[in-house]
């Protein structure tokens, strides 16, 4: 249900864009996101890979869209297979790809670091809902990626990595002429 949810609100996300340029709306118009880099633990390809993998579910299956109006093939691949994939109808390809937005807003809060998830892996672990450090579990989608501790920064008290860095190390990820807005800022250790 989430990807189908998600499509809608893509849909939507393109319709208002549209509609904003087609009322030559004084400003500019763009959606937001919420992103999270993902790393590999190390260089072993099955971990590069199943970062990749979290990258294309997590990140690329909304930034596409909202860029390009399109879905990334892999991420679509494997959801059809899971049968998640959202159900496209007539004209909701040609919307998506229409929406030329002015500029792309990312959120920053926390990276992830990622490892090989075997078919019969970890999937949905619990949350850190309370502040106590290290009572997360490991979390992610069999046979695609885990999320795991990454050794080389700190943590805050909701087990959310602080890795300032990457902010600045992200602009260099995103191929597009288009804008890209960074309104938060840092992660600091009290939250």
């Amino acid at each position: 249900r989430m990807y189908e949810v998600n499509h809608i609100a893509n849909l939507a996300n393109a319709s208002v864009i549209n509609k904003f340029h087609e009322l030559e709306m004084p400003g500019k118009i763009g959606p937001s996101f919420a992103y999270t880099p993902n790393y590999p633990i190390d260089s072993n390809p099955e971990n590069v890979l199943a970062a990749e993998n979290a990258e294309d579910l997590m990140a690329n299956y909304w930034m596409d869209v909202y860029m390009w109006g399109k879905y990334p093939i892999a991420a679509m691949r494997f959801l059809e297979e899971k049968g998640w994939a959202p159900t496209i109808e007539a004209g909701d390809a040609e919307l998506l790809e229409s929406a030329k937005p002015d500029f792309l807003g990312i959120n920053y809060y926390q990276t992830a670091t990622n490892a090989f998830n075997p078919l019969n892996g970890v999937g949905a672990g619990k949350m850190n809902t309370k502040g106590k450090k290290g009572s997360s579990e490991e979390t992610g989608v069999p046979g695609m990626y885990k999320k795991v501790e990454n050794p080389f920064v700190e943590r805050t008290n909701w087990d959310w990595d602080i890795d300032p860095e990457a902010s600045a190390i992200d602009t260099l990820l995103f191929p597009t002429p288009t804008p890209i807005r960074f309104p938060f800022g840092k992660m600091g250790k009290g939250r």
